[in-house]
C-alpha cells in the first residue's frame, strides 16, 4: 500500500521499526483528527515488520472503565512468557490481566511485570506493538504502555499507538 503525501510519516515508521530490529526499542504515537490516516499507516508499519512478532490490539470506547482491558487483548499471545517474569511481578500482572487473583492497588508491580513480559517475548523475537484508537484506552492501560514506552531502550519492542 502507498499512502500519497505520507512519505515523512511513513520514512519515520520505517525508522522505529529498523530501530527496534538493531535492538533500540522506541514508541511513537500517532495523533491527529478523526479521519486522516493514522490507521492506514500502523497498517503500513505492520506490513513492513517483516521477521518481527507483531501484537496489535484496538482500544473501544466502551471498554474505558475496564482496567487493562487492551493490555489484555494486545499481549494475550505472550502469556507463554509469564514464568520468566519475577514472582512479584507475575502476581500482579496476572492479577491485572485476569489470569489470577487481583492484587488490588499494585499497578506499579503490574507496569514492571508488563516490561517484564515484553522483554523476555523480546529476546527470542523482536517486537512490534501497535495499538490502535489509544484515545480510548482505560487509564490504567494508558498508563501502562507509558510506562513501557519508556523502559524499552535497550529491547527489540517498537510501540506504535
Amino acid at each position: 500500500m502507498s499512502l500519497y503525501g505520507r512519505d515523512v510519516e511513513l520514512a519515520e515508521l520505517a525508522e522505529l521499526i529498523d530501530s527496534a530490529r538493531r535492538g533500540n526499542g522506541r514508541a511513537l504515537r500517532l495523533t491527529g483528527e478523526a479521519g486522516i490516516g493514522k490507521s492506514a499507516l500502523l497498517a503500513e508499519a505492520v506490513a513492513s515488520a517483516k521477521g518481527m512478532r507483531v501484537l496489535q490490539a484496538r482500544a473501544l470506547e466502551a471498554e474505558l472503565g475496564l482496567p487493562f482491558a487492551v493490555i489484555k487483548d494486545l499481549v494475550d499471545p505472550l502469556v507463554g512468557y509469564l514464568d520468566e517474569v519475577p514472582p512479584v511481578q507475575r502476581a500482579a500482572l496476572s492479577g491485572a490481566l485476569a489470569l489470577g487473583p487481583p492484587t488490588p492497588g499494585d499497578r506499579f508491580a503490574a507496569y514492571a511485570g508488563l516490561v517484564s513480559l515484553l522483554a523476555a517475548a523480546a529476546a527470542d523475537e523482536p517486537l512490534v506493538l501497535c495499538v490502535d484508537d489509544i484515545q480510548w484506552a482505560d487509564r490504567a492501560g494508558a498508563e501502562a504502555l507509558l510506562y513501557v514506552s519508556r523502559r524499552i531502550g535497550n529491547d527489540p519492542i517498537a510501540i506504535l499507538a
